[in-house]
């Protein structure tokens, strides 16, 4: 028996002619897919999995929801899809040009005749020279008397602390990263543990819990979540084929004192059995009492 999330559509008529055609990161990507969509005529329906009554309890295995449309106007909303996030611009298109507008400046600056400001070049030189062997040999002395760090601090214009940055030394990405809010409050932390340029542990933080993300695979895939809530309770997730649907999950209820096991469908990641450790199966309707004790 398969219990539907809350905000799913109940009407059969209304679920055979709507189609899934993705799931947004949150609700900024869900809503800007929409509006992409109806200004090329295209209806999208917008389905949070968020739910008051249960706590958050089906975006932590579900995610934040799914856009649907209608089956005639599947392949080409996905086409648009496509073509949208295509010619999105990166960084590498900013790179580019900020390359090209440098490489126009010095262009500029070479028909300067240089040969009639030697009388200003030549002390210039040897007094950068001077300066620069008085750098190096101040920077080997205190080299010898103090370790090296490379770790930064990000204010915005009120000096209110934004992000913590430790590169560590030689590493080819941050080996941790810590935002703030202006509060002072923690709200993420990244971690590259083993220098390979991508995050195997990602934490965030929210008003009465914390979820921590872990690649142990390092590909990129977060198969494991935990999220800890303030009244002691956990809820851990493991996507052991890797596929984005958690296949499983255990809910700790304030420190041990009830342990659930939920089991989901490796299509569409909705919670089909629940039981407890030693195998009985335990009615579906236990989900609304278990948000409540989180």
């Amino acid at each position: 028996m398969q219990t539907a999330i809350p905000g799913q559509v109940s009407s059969t008529l209304a679920s055979a002619i709507m189609k899934i055609l993705l799931k947004p990161e949150n609700e900024a990507e869900a809503i800007a897919i929409k509006n992409l969509l109806e200004d090329n005529s295209i209806h999208a329906v917008i389905q949070s999995f968020h739910d008051t009554a249960y706590n958050g309890l089906y975006q932590t295995q579900y995610g934040w929801g799914v856009i649907k449309v209608h089956e005639n106007d599947y392949q080409k909303a996905k086409d648009i899809i496509k073509d949208w996030k295509d010619n999105a611009p990166d960084s590498q298109d900013i790179d580019f040009q900020t390359n090209q507008s440098s490489g126009r400046q010095n262009n500029s600056q070479k028909r300067f005749d240089f040969l009639k400001l030697w009388k200003l070049i030549i002390p210039l030189v040897l007094i950068g020279s001077v300066l620069l062997n008085i750098f190096f040999i101040g920077r080997d002395f205190f080299s010898s008397q103090a370790s090296y760090e490379t770790k930064y601090k990000e204010y915005d214009a009120n000096n209110i602390l934004l992000s913590k940055v430790d590169w560590k030394d030689n590493r080819r990405s941050p080996y941790e990263y810590i935002s703030y809010s202006t509060n002072g409050r923690t709200t993420t932390e990244s971690y590259d543990t083993n220098d390979d340029g991508r995050v195997d542990k990602f934490i965030a933080y929210y008003p009465q819990s914390h979820t921590i993300y872990l690649d142990k695979n390092n590909n990129g895939i977060f198969e494991v979540s935990n999220e800890v809530f303030n009244s002691g309770s956990t809820i851990t997730n493991n996507d052991n084929d890797e596929n984005g649907i958690y296949e499983n999950s255990v809910i700790n209820i304030r420190k041990g004192q009830a342990v659930y096991h939920l089991l989901n469908s490796n299509t569409n990641g909705y919670t089909q059995r629940i039981t407890t450790p030693d195998g009985a199966n335990v009615d579906l309707g236990i989900l609304k009492e278990i948000s409540t004790q989180l």
